[in-house]
């Protein structure tokens, strides 16, 4: 219905924004949800590991994989999130617009961004060029410096469609603390 109404609305508009809960884009943590599968199978199987009661949600799963399974990038639901990005990139090449994606809910800053795979053409002529930014609640404390830094480190770049380029870009010249 929103890909309709913005079919038949959007015409004349420069740049479309849109706001998401989470990050359609952020560092993908492929051990850290291999491991907290593996706890919750294991706390589901053995009741009686101590402190289980303490780290799993309401749902049966350690608090934290509750969060990375709600991301856009997690497998569960990154064939939906490909289907939008692809969805949105023909708007834009249709529409004659530039797209921005707002989102928070990870408790740090980013911003990532979705281009022509190899930068052809320029990124002025580019109707695949969607940059994301997060963007957490000031009240929300961040994570851990190592977090960060893993988050950093596991950024890469990654191909969700064909001739689709996603990474996680370098923004900052110095970390916030200083």
């Amino acid at each position: 219905m929103i890909f309709e109404k913005l079919n038949v609305d959007l015409e004349n508009v420069q740049h479309l924004i849109v706001i998401l809960a989470v990050p359609f884009s952020f560092a993908r943590f492929k051990v850290a949800e291999t491991l907290l599968e593996t706890w919750k199978k294991w706390t589901m199987k053995h009741q009686n590991i101590p402190f289980s009661e303490h780290t799993n949600s309401i749902f049966g799963f350690p608090e934290i994989y509750d969060d990375l399974l709600d991301e856009w990038i997690h497998e569960a639901h990154i064939k939906e999130r490909n289907c939008i990005l692809s969805r949105l990139r023909k708007l834009a090449e249709m529409k004659k617009t530039r797209i921005t994606l707002f989102s928070g809910d990870v408790h740090c800053c980013g911003i990532a961004r979705f281009r022509t795979r190899n930068n052809i053409p320029s990124p002025i002529h580019d109707s695949k060029l969607i940059y994301q930014i997060i963007s957490s609640a000031i009240a929300n404390r961040p994570p851990p410096n190592f977090v960060i830094r893993a988050a950093h480190l596991f950024s890469t770049k990654w191909y969700p469609i064909t001739n689709i380029e996603e990474e996680i870009i370098d923004f900052f010249d110095q970390a916030p603390e200083y």
